[in-house]
């Protein structure tokens, strides 16, 4: 499913942006794992510090961990 809404929006833009809290470990090894990149970190609109990550089009599908399309 991530695989899909990844390709879709890549139809329309050149990169997805992610924000995700600093001790949110579990949701930062995800990104990472769907090819995530740290990009730096900034406040989200409740003022918290997040990490933003980014998955740029040219970049998209070189994840460590390819997401599989099928359902097994």
């Amino acid at each position: 499913m991530k695989r899909l809404m990844l390709q879709h929006a890549f139809r329309f833009v050149e990169r997805v942006v992610f924000l995700v809290g600093v001790d949110n470990r579990r949701s930062q090894r995800a990104v990472e794992k769907i090819g995530g990149v740290r990009v730096g970190t900034r406040l989200d609109a409740g003022g918290h510090d997040s990490i933003v990550y980014q998955i740029t089009a040219a970049t998209f599908g070189q994840a460590r961990d390819p997401i599989r399309l099928s359902s097994e």
